[in-house]
């Protein structure tokens, strides 16, 4: 038989002393509870999360209606209420955009003393790129939105829809009701909607830079993506004369796009020089005869592009000229081609501290070490397929591209712009095009003039019914169906026809 530990006494004794320290526990918690009871209260702050923020009197409403038992919201009822909130953000934009165009022309004449010609219309600098719900050319949803280069004001934006509610509405309305059809063209006349995918951030750019003058302003400069439509939309406006006539808008690339260039060439030619070899198993197959090691593999050609990138950046503002830049970026090719051999490293950086570790080398009196330790070396790609590299480097270095990166615009801004307004209405879940409007228009007050500026709680509030006054409405709307149906009850009863069965109470 085990032995346990302990006599009962010493047991007891342990139990009795956990239960007076269980009790002093329970006394002190007691105190607490009636000091805090007679001490004067603090208030307390309860931070709401934005859409919580917008939506408080609708939130409070419903938790009303269950906690009464009410019915709640009709469908019609909540699109009638969720109409006037998106009514009243679109207003409150509207208004705060008036003021954002005012800082913009004060921005110009103070900073960059740039003042508006004899009409008061003022040149700036813009940022265009737009966002898709979802990947690819297959998206329903996007938006376009255009940005002050300088300032980072989002100026306007358009929202564009391939799916869209009325269409499939008055599509089975006039299936069912062949007469509707001259109502539904005057309908379809008036409603704006329905863009492909493929012709979506065309379609975006053309409107906003059409309707530009009814803010006073020409968009003259095009920040934007290298290989988009849009810059070629826009141009193509009143007969490819522009959207301002004869003079045109100037594009300026995007650094991070040229950039990406690099890549998908180097990419390219990998896939297109392939050469038959054959497997252990026998079989013959085609791989890329520049794809192993010390050639175009997945991670050189991603430091090939950065260092393209980066050349760019680097020379942003300095002063620079075309062909220096150019200079300076074929300094990488030759020192990424270089061999003990055949060293190409003239035009790299001179001096002690170079990023050239021959030329710092060669500057400290010390002897370079083997290009093989290179982490990035093209030592094993044959001379002829260098010329193909060769060839995609001179094409990327052309004065006409490299002078539209001088200034190293990107689109940074538009990237954090599209995250604030996704985050308003998720990618995970479809919305129409009321919704994704919305969202652009509460997302660009808050990039504008902050989160408290820029909430609606002020104008929902006096917009919307007090919560008392939608209970009365529940209330006074089930009390009328009531009587109502009542009423309809007790004239069935009192109307209700002669019977024609022949029947009478009484009769024989």
């Amino acid at each position: 038989m085990p032995r346990i530990k302990g006599s009962k006494k010493r047991r007891s004794l342990s139990m009795s002393v956990k239960m007076k320290e269980y009790h002093r526990k329970k006394e002190k918690e007691e105190e607490n509870v009636e000091a805090r009871a007679s001490s004067p209260r603090r208030p307390r702050h309860y931070p709401l999360p934005p859409p919580l923020y917008h939506l408080l009197p609708l939130v409070l409403s419903a938790l009303l209606v269950s906690g009464l038992r009410l019915p709640v919201f009709q469908s019609h009822t909540y699109n009638r209420y969720q109409e006037r909130i998106q009514i009243i953000a679109q207003r409150k934009y509207n208004k705060v955009n008036e003021s954002v165009v005012k800082a913009v022309f004060e921005y110009y004449s103070k900073e960059l003393d740039v003042a508006p010609d004899n009409d008061g219309i003022l040149n700036i600098e813009v940022v265009f790129d737009a966002t898709w719900m979802t990947r690819g050319h297959s998206s329903l949803i996007g938006v376009g939105a255009v940005i002050e280069a300088h300032t980072g004001f989002v100026l306007d934006g358009h929202a564009f829809s391939k799916y869209c509610n009325a269409f499939i509405y008055w599509d089975r309305k006039v299936k069912e009701n062949k007469k509707l059809i001259a109502k539904y063209k005057n309908w379809k006349a008036s409603h704006e909607c329905q863009e492909s995918s493929g012709k979506m951030e065309a379609a975006a750019a053309t409107a906003l830079w059409s309707r530009s003058l009814n803010k006073k302003l020409k968009y003259t400069v095009f920040v934007g993506d290298g290989d988009s439509s849009a810059y070629k939309a826009v141009c193509d406006l009143n007969n490819r004369e522009g959207p301002y006539g004869k003079d045109c808008t100037v594009v300026k690339e995007y650094v991070n796009h040229v950039s990406k260039r690099v890549g998908k060439r180097l990419r390219t030619l990998k896939k297109k020089l392939t050469v038959p070899v054959q497997t252990k198993k026998g079989k013959t197959v085609m791989r890329s005869k520049i794809g192993g090691i010390g050639e175009l593999s997945d991670r050189v050609i991603d430091k090939m592009a950065h260092y393209y990138g980066n050349t760019i950046r680097r020379h942003v503002g300095t002063g620079t000229t075309v062909e220096e830049l150019k200079k300076t970026i074929f300094a990488t090719f030759y020192h990424l081609t270089s061999t003990d051999t055949d060293p190409q490293h003239q035009d790299c950086p001179q001096g002690k501290g170079s990023w050239c570790f021959y030329n710092d080398a060669i500057s400290n009196n010390k002897t370079p070490q083997s290009h093989n330790k290179m982490k990035v070396h093209l030592h094993n790609i044959a001379k002829d397929d260098l010329k193909h590299i060769e060839a995609i480097y001179k094409d990327l270095t052309e004065p006409n591209l490299l002078s539209r990166c001088m200034k190293g615009r990107t689109q940074n801004v538009n990237e954090s712009f599209h995250s604030k307004m996704w985050k308003k209405s998720v990618k995970t879940k479809f919305h129409g095009l009321g919704t994704v409007k919305y969202a652009f228009h509460t997302a660009a007050l808050e990039h504008n003039v902050g989160y408290e500026s820029g909430s609606l709680f002020p104008e929902v509030i006096g917009g919307l019914p007090t919560v008392s006054g939608l209970a009365d409405q529940e209330v006074a709307r089930e009390r009328a169906s009531t009587k109502v149906s009542a009423v309809k009850t007790k004239r069935r009863k009192t109307e209700g026809g002669a019977s024609t069965s022949g029947y009478a109470p009484g009769a024989f």
